[in-house]
Order: C-alpha cells, then structure tokens, then sequence
C-alpha cells in the first residue's frame, strides 16, 4: 500500500543464506551445526476497545516460540493462569476455551487507565503494564485519482483531529476485502500537533492469479481502524518494522533487541516474547464508488 505515511507491513521473514565454496574451499562439505534454543513464550495480549461497544469481550493468546525447523504454525501454550488488574483494584480473569486462546466477557475499559496483566506459565509469573490510550474519530473519508509518472491511481483518504498539546501515537489498520490480510502503519503528531491529520492510501496489492497490480475498483470494501497507542508501543512496533524490513546493506549495524513490556519475575532471563497493549479503536467501513 502506497500512502502520504511511510507503510511498513509487519511479515515474519526467514530467510536461506548461500554461500558457494567452489574454488576457494574446494568441495568440501561444511557442516553448519544448527542448535534449537528453548521456546519461549509468546504474549498476545492486545486489547481493543472499539467505540461504540462496551469492550467487555476480550481475549488473550499464548504460544510457545518454534525452532527454525519447526512446520507447525503456531503451538499453543495451555494451562497458564491469566488476569488483568486495573488501578482501582478491580481484577478481570481470563479463561481458557481452546488451546492457547483465552477470554473474558467482563473487561471494563477506562481510558487513561493504568492496566497490570499478570500470567501465571509453567510455575513462572510474568507481568506487564500499560495504559489504555484514547483515539479520535474517523473523520470524513473520500476519494481521488491522482496521476503519478504518467499512471492514474486510485486513492483514498481519511482525516482525524489530533488532541493538541500532547504527545500522541497512532496505529493504522487498513483491510480491503480483495487483499488476504490488513496492512498496518504507525505514526505520531510531532510536526501536527493539534491539527487535522490526512491519511491517503492505495492498493498495491498483486493479484496472485495474474501477477497485476489490482487497485480500487467501485465497490469494494475498505475496512479502516485507527488505534491509540503509548509511546512505548510505538518504539517497540519501530524496532520490529526495521527488523522486518533492513535497508541498511550486508554492512550495516544490527537491529537493536526487541523487547516487549513483559517481564519474567520469577525468571528475568526467560523473558517472553510479544506485548501487552491497550487501545480505543475507531473503525469504520468505506465503499470505493
């Protein structure tokens, strides 16, 4: 997607490294001994409260880290005790219905409120802490064609008003209903504070059946969900688009660690993997004319 903001789109990317050793090694074999580590714990703990619901349902996922072997997508981390506490005392516990996935029906969602997740996994507690972040309304949304290099794109563009005299961060979903999956992006509001905030995008998605670029057509559905998140988060999501996307060249600094907000108490070294967010999400859908 193609966008006034830069957007990254989050993959997970494994990658094969080859070397060829003819000439200067001969044709010896060189045998790579690759050890698998032990698999830690993935936290998926973001909570959404969409305006307009009560954002009582919520749920939680655990899984467990694969090796580089691994051909299962997703191994589930079962029998962990989960619950969320909030400022005022008040303790929301999740239940486990399947495998790895774990929900409540109770969440009370308090914007600006102070939120402690703790976990309970394999006789080890784990604890994080964020704040549920506010999110302004989608404004007005149209579209427009505009010419770039001689080509007509079709664009779509969406406003919101930024909360002046405040540092905000803002988390942007967009899902067509062509594509397979949603396209993200991140900004903040350091050269907008206060002001109104256009976002315009447009489909580069290819269409896997005839490799074409397949952009808006009348009639498809735009889903648009922009979310409030803490600064935190920004700098972590920062950290995994980098990672995700290197630009830097064979010859450049590594990505610094990305570490999520969960913390190991009983085990500092065994830090899990993943985050702990909360964010009021306003979302709407718009059909391309």
């Amino acid at each position: 997607m193609k966008r006034i903001l830069n957007i990254f789109v989050l993959a997970i990317l494994t990658s094969n490294l080859f070397i060829s050793c003819d000439g200067f090694f001969g044709d010896e074999p060189i045998d790579v001994k690759l050890t698998d580590g032990k698999p830690r714990l993935v936290i998926e703990a973001l909570i959404n409260w969409e305006k307009g619901t009560t954002g009582n349902d919520q749920t939680i996922l655990l899984s467990k880290s694969s090796s580089f072997f691994e051909t299962q997508d997703r191994i589930p981390a079962t029998g962990a005790t989960i619950s969320i506490e909030n400022e005022t005392g008040s303790i929301f516990t999740f239940t486990e219905n399947t495998p790895g996935t774990y929900t409540t029906s109770n969440f009370e969602p308090i914007l600006n409120m102070e939120y402690t997740l703790s976990i309970t996994y394999e006789g080890e507690e784990i604890r994080a802490t964020e704040t549920l972040i506010p999110v302004p309304e989608i404004g007005e949304i149209t579209q427009d064609i505009v010419e770039i290099l001689g080509e007509e794109i079709p664009e779509v563009t969406f406003k919101i008003q930024d909360t002046p005299n405040e540092e905000n961060f803002y988390f942007l979903e967009v899902f067509p209903d062509f594509q397979p999956e949603k396209e993200t992006d991140f900004f903040d509001d350091e050269f907008t504070d206060g002001n109104e905030i256009e976002v315009t995008f447009s489909s580069e998605y290819e269409n896997p059946d005839d490799e074409e670029i397949r952009e808006f057509k009348i009639g498809d559905v735009i889903e648009i969900s922009i979310l409030g998140i803490s600064e935190q988060f920004f700098n972590y999501y920062d950290i995994i688009t980098e990672q995700s996307n290197p630009e830097g060249g064979p010859f450049s600094l590594p990505p610094a660690q990305a570490n999520g907000n969960c913390i190991n108490i009983t085990n500092p070294e065994n830090r899990p993997l993943g985050y702990f967010r909360l964010s009021e999400v306003s979302r709407e859908s718009y059909t391309y004319q």
